[in-house]
């Protein structure tokens, strides 16, 4: 159920034996976007790795798992309407790398607060029905670019004039060269415009 204030979130995950594993965030995609057996959320999966996980805090197998319901992010290329996939985790949308993201607009619709090693969104809940976009200006200096990339390490790359976090249940864009798409680290094509729509409860983790 999408977390409400003041609401739990996890609850008792009661018998884990047998359950499919994931250990990236892609993984839980593929049971995520697989069949499904009724019209509620994928799974139970249990979750052992991934920015996913990390966000998480990284959790140890532990006696008394606890379970919920995270969101899945569908990706559409808006010029063909073709879905380009899901993600878990986070879409990313640079002009290469994020970690060589120096030219350009760079963005990235979190899931989860992390991606790879940086912590980008660190108000990002996976369950709670929204994406958090961080967007960096094309006009934003090489020079503070880079030291923006290290704050991200610990999440203290913000407040900045040049980057701006939205937290919205959909989100489209028209870029003005095409950029390449990366799904939880997956690059997937380039797109001129792209549209992220959340799909709520999506699948039950276990950790």
């Amino acid at each position: 159920m999408t977390i409400r204030p003041g609401e739990a979130w996890e609850r008792p995950a009661g018998r884990i034996d047998g359950l499919a594993t994931a250990q990236t965030d892609r993984e839980l995609v593929a049971v995520a976007s697989g069949p499904r057996v009724s019209d509620g959320p994928a799974g139970p999966v249990l979750l052992l790795g991934g920015d996913l996980h990390r966000t998480l805090g990284s959790p140890v197998r532990r006696p008394d798992p606890v379970a919920a319901d995270v969101d899945l992010l569908e990706v559409t290329d808006s010029d063909t309407g073709d879905v380009l996939g899901h993600a878990v985790a986070h879409v990313v949308v640079t002009r290469g790398r994020l970690t060589s993201g120096l030219f350009g607009d760079v963005i990235v619709a979190c899931n989860s607060g992390h991606v790879g090693p940086f912590e980008l969104a660190p108000r990002a809940h996976p369950g709670d029905g929204v994406v958090d976009v961080v967007t960096m200006s094309r006009d934003m200096p090489v020079r503070q670019r880079l030291t923006a990339l290290a704050r991200a390490r610990s999440g203290s790359h913000l407040p900045h004039p040049d980057i701006t976090v939205s937290r919205v249940e959909s989100y489209e864009v028209v870029i003005d060269r095409p950029a390449v798409v990366r799904l939880d680290g997956v690059r997937v094509g380039r797109v001129r415009a792209l549209a992220i729509r959340v799909l709520p409860d999506a699948v039950t983790i276990v950790f």
